[in-house]
């Protein structure tokens, strides 16, 4: 019974991973973009999200209905005033450019949040869990898996048939040809964007319901 449990256990673990990896990978797969502060992102929209629920008083997944459009907003801009600059066959710049954002977004975190850890209260919805053939399953950990695999599903919904969806695909198969036929790459790039690092939100959420979160230490020599 304890394999099984460890199986289910890492079933569920991979739904936070799946959340961070959405993302991600829908950047490398339109733009063929690594992008490095990924994980600052993550950290930045929980910490916003936190001060946010302690200012506002909101409860977690309210405070998703608030978070979600900010982040996708932050990559937004965060394509058009920066990635656009670097993309192209050679990946070095796009390396660069985000390596740079990555370190920029840690010191900017200790200024504002210092080093001390946070978390978001969830209400009690964090330790709770139901008891399912002998197994106990943690309700923080189902709903997350749940909404990761909405997620997977809904984006492979979209590239497989919405007009978005094939401009995506159109874009990352190759980009001269998709500018023939109409497609605005560079748009497509920051709705991409934008869509990656809203999918964070979600990711934030629940980063910070299931442990503390802090600014990551910046080493200097």
């Amino acid at each position: 019974m304890q394999w099984l449990d460890a199986v289910i256990q890492g079933i569920l673990l991979g739904g936070m991973y799946a959340q961070y990896a959405l993302g991600m990978a829908l950047m490398f797969g339109v733009m063929r973009i690594v992008n490095i502060a990924h994980g600052d992102l993550v950290i930045l929209l929980a910490l916003i999200g936190i001060s946010l629920a302690a200012v506002l008083g909101f409860g977690p997944f309210t405070l998703m209905i608030l978070l979600i459009p900010m982040a996708a907003a932050m990559g937004w801009l965060l394509q058009r005033l920066v990635l656009n600059r670097v993309l192209g066959d050679d990946p070095l710049p796009s390396l660069i450019a985000t390596f740079g954002l990555s370190i920029a977004l840690q010191n900017l975190m200790l200024q504002i949040w210092s080093a001390d850890t946070r978390s978001l209260p969830g209400g009690g919805i964090e330790a709770a869990s139901v008891n399912i053939a002998g197994l106990y399953l943690g309700v923080l950990p189902l709903i997350v898996l749940l909404v990761a695999t909405l997620l997977t599903g809904g984006i492979d919904l979209m590239l497989r048939y919405t007009r978005f969806g094939r401009a995506l695909r159109a874009s990352a198969a190759d980009t001269e040809a998709a500018a023939i036929t109409g497609v605005n790459p560079r748009k497509v790039y920051a709705l991409a964007t934008a869509l990656a690092v809203g999918i964070l939100g979600f990711a934030a959420v629940f980063q910070s319901l299931r442990s503390t979160v802090s600014p990551p230490t910046v080493q200097r020599s």
